[in-house]
């Protein structure tokens, strides 16, 4: 019996210093171009301004791309991870 091995490869995407709605777009078309056996990261850790409405928009992004990587995002706030989860962000992207 064969099995196949899928190679699962980590990116890490820098959010920037300020997370606004361009910020949101440009990782969203970053993320979608990633094959589907990609594990990523969105590392807020140096966000120093993150606009409510910008996770808005990466979100709906990110629920649009079926099948596609897996995304976790870290160094958010706690109001940040509130925001997503009140907006149907699911778990696994606040792991």
């Amino acid at each position: 019996m064969d099995a196949q091995l899928a190679v699962r490869t980590e990116s890490v995407l820098d959010a920037g210093v300020m997370f606004d709605v361009p910020a949101a777009m440009r990782l969203a078309s970053e993320i979608s171009r990633l094959p589907e056996a990609s594990q990523v990261v969105i590392d807020f850790v140096r966000t120093r301004e993150c606009h409510d409405f910008a996770l808005a928009v990466l979100l709906q992004a990110l629920l649009r791309i079926r099948g596609g990587p897996q995304v976790k995002a870290r160094g958010l706030t706690s109001h940040h991870a509130r925001v997503l989860r009140y907006l149907g962000g699911p778990d696994s992207l606040l792991a």
